[in-house]
């Protein structure tokens, strides 16, 4: 369906704000601009990793959420945080069904995995950036 993306992260980020740590920022770097998307899926992955980077983000830290056109028909989803670095050798782990990255995570090893796979059955990708190396960046590259 033909999504309005700004007002779609916006209230994402409103979801989270009043869980956060102490003082930390969050941007949205999202322009006004309407795309075909699969919006169940996009509210389910950007939600989850949202939820991550609140978790793991310490207090005067950074989350961003940004959303740019790469070309006629690839779209980009960054999530940005300043909290703990997933190191080089356990990246691919994390998208492992019940495979929990210890001293990284709590839960059961099931949710990176399945928006990983949600990703896919919409034409798109989900990885870490592995350039980045203040924090950790979820890259969700679609496809339209």
């Amino acid at each position: 369906e033909d999504v309005h993306v700004q007002p779609l992260c916006e209230s994402l980020i409103e979801e989270i704000k009043p869980r956060l740590a102490d003082s930390v920022t969050l941007t949205v770097n999202v322009p006004k601009v309407e795309v075909k998307l699969n919006k169940d899926y996009i509210t389910y992955i950007l939600r989850h990793l949202l939820n991550n980077a609140m978790e793991f983000t310490p207090s005067d830290g950074k989350i961003t959420l940004e959303f740019k056109k790469r070309s006629p028909k690839t779209y980009q989803f960054l999530i940005t945080n300043t909290g703990a670095v997933i190191p080089e050798e356990k990246r691919e782990d994390v998208f492992k069904p019940f495979l929990e990255i210890k001293d990284l995570t709590d839960g059961d090893g099931l949710g990176l995995p399945i928006c990983k796979q949600m990703a896919l059955k919409i034409n798109g990708d989900l990885d870490i950036d592995s350039a980045f190396t203040k924090g950790t960046r979820f890259v969700l590259n679609l496809h339209v």
